[in-house]
């Protein structure tokens, strides 16, 4: 590619047949794709010999890392922001929540303060963690708020599901509250995130207070450097001894024979034998020679399986899922004072053995200020949570949640993880709304 000063040229990068094509040496260029003439990057010098690359448009500037890797994951991909100033009132419905104070902002998030609209420029899987805080600024009643996280991918705002969270406002002296959801999503360029709050029920008056933000984050990290490229040499070692460096290898033997299989791959074909040994070592000084599962060591969320047990065998190498969860946000009742009703269960795919982190979050209603409302957390059978409370003010409406999590450990397979709940008194019902299970590997 090459401009003079003046006016306009496009030219083209140097290549294998052509090696000797410009430099830049303009002070304005573009590259453009060859069979769009679509202009790609926009590249400006000033009087000091800087460069500045832009988009085709010559608006949004272009990280080095894209230039030089061809589009990975720059260093850093975030954006925080928050309310600094709260007082925002939520009692007339979904009211987005403000970003006046932006924390960190890179190029590949569009924000103007103090809106609650974040647009991210990069196609890629996200990690967003909202947090909502709120209190009761006049009134007496106690009331309760809710948060949710919105995405508008080209039609318009919806709602994340498993974002509604609900927070417990009591008086104006003691109204404060704060919930926060974090979750993983995939999202394109363009695409716009926000979060809104509401007054849920009760009749004082609720605000934001300060506090209240949104972090967005990339589930991945920048891509390494290129490790070294592949030579037109072999090194030669018998044993573990060098024999030297070649250009060629010469199969010989009896019986053996090499074939040009096509595709720059050659086949080497060793013919074998009931001679042959079966069993492998690790290295020449191993001492125990052994059938190859048994060679095999699974390290951490690795499971090896044998395939095919007496045929064509294959040794299964398969990594365990990092996290697995399920959400519900149905409304559940149940009367049962004799025992446990079920009100959501994960099964979990196959499971490596180690250690685990077990989660849950739910809330709950109970419908007597004189009985209790009962919930219980099981792992295969294994109680790791136990909650019994009785509601203490005197509106039954009234919600709590409840959250929580246990290290377990497990060994390999599948386990049901089951949240389970009860009543004390079969003539007052105890409910459940949104829940959720997860689960993690920690070791």
């Amino acid at each position: 590619m090459e401009s003079p000063v003046t006016g306009t040229e496009t030219d083209l990068f140097p290549t294998a047949a052509d090696p000797n094509e410009d430099h830049v040496e303009a002070r304005g260029v573009f590259i453009q794709n060859d069979s769009s003439d679509d202009e790609l990057v926009h590249v400006t010098r000033d009087a000091s010999d800087r460069l500045t690359f832009k988009d085709g448009d010559n608006t949004t500037p272009v990280p080095l890392t894209d230039l030089i890797s061809g589009g990975t994951v720059p260093p850093i991909v975030a954006f925080s922001g928050y309310d600094s100033s709260g007082g925002t009132s939520i009692v007339s419905g979904w009211t987005d929540v403000p970003l006046d104070t932006e924390r960190k902002k890179t190029s590949d998030f569009a924000h103007t303060t103090p809106s609650a609209e974040v647009t991210v420029n990069r196609d890629d899987t996200y990690i967003i963690a909202a947090t909502v805080a709120t209190e009761i600024t006049t009134g007496t009643s106690r009331s309760d708020s809710e948060m949710r996280v919105q995405i508008d991918t080209g039609g318009g705002y919806v709602t994340v599901p498993g974002t509604q969270l609900v927070i417990y406002n009591r008086t104006a002296s003691q109204g404060k509250g704060a919930v926060t959801k974090a979750f993983v999503i995939d999202l394109s360029s363009g695409d716009k995130v926000k979060v809104q709050a509401r007054r849920l029920s009760g009749g004082s008056t609720v605000a934001l207070r300060a506090g209240s933000e949104i972090v967005i984050s990339t589930t991945r990290g920048p891509q390494g450097p290129a490790g070294p490229s592949g030579g037109n040499t072999v090194d030669v070692e018998d044993e573990g001894s060098a024999v030297g460096t070649f250009d060629t290898l010469n199969f010989t033997g009896a019986g053996v024979t090499a074939t040009d299989a096509g595709g720059g791959v050659t086949d080497i074909t060793i013919p074998g034998g009931s001679a042959v040994d079966e069993k492998v070592k690790v290295s020449a000084n191993d001492t125990t020679a052994d059938y190859l599962l048994a060679k095999l060591a699974a390290g951490s969320r690795i499971a090896i399986t044998e395939l095919n047990d007496g045929g064509n065998e294959d040794a299964q190498i398969a990594v365990s899922d990092e996290v697995q969860y399920d959400e519900d946000d149905t409304a559940r009742s149940t009367t049962n004072e004799t025992g446990f009703d079920l009100a959501q269960r994960l099964t979990t795919t196959a499971l490596v053995g180690g250690t685990y982190r077990v989660g849950w979050y739910y809330t709950w209603r109970h419908e007597s200020i004189s009985d209790n409302f009962q919930a219980r957390v099981q792992v295969d059978g294994t109680t790791v949570h136990s909650h019994e409370q009785e509601p203490k003010e005197d509106d039954i409406e009234q919600r709590a949640v409840v959250s929580g999590f246990a290290y377990v450990t497990l060994g390999a397979g599948s386990i049901d993880i089951d949240l389970e709940f009860s009543t004390d008194d079969n003539n007052d019902a105890s409910w459940i709304y949104v829940s959720r299970l997860e689960i993690w590997r920690v070791s």
